[in-house]
């Protein structure tokens, strides 16, 4: 994620998931909110690149496109999810 720079991160999965474990720095919004697109819009910064995560890499799919549409720049897509990142 260094090599990304300033890099906004967001992660779409459940507060019992969140709540299991998660990437540092990560910010909570349930995709399956209701208000996921508002409370994201009003969180981050639609110009700046927005990284999210779920837990295997299905719901942050279709995160990204509902974020997409909303108007966000730059998303990136952490693949394989959660499940993927390098525990330590």
């Amino acid at each position: 994620m260094a090599a990304l720079g300033e890099v906004q991160l967001l992660d779409v999965r459940t507060p019992e998931e969140y709540g299991a474990g998660h990437i540092e720095g990560a910010t909570l919004i349930n995709f399956f909110d209701a208000d996921f697109v508002e409370r994201t819009a009003a969180a981050f910064d639609k110009e700046k690149p927005l990284m999210l995560y779920c837990r295997s890499g299905n719901r942050s799919a279709k995160a990204t496109a509902k974020l997409k549409a909303a108007g966000f720049k730059e998303i990136i897509d952490l693949k394989g999810g959660y499940n993927a990142w390098p525990k330590q």
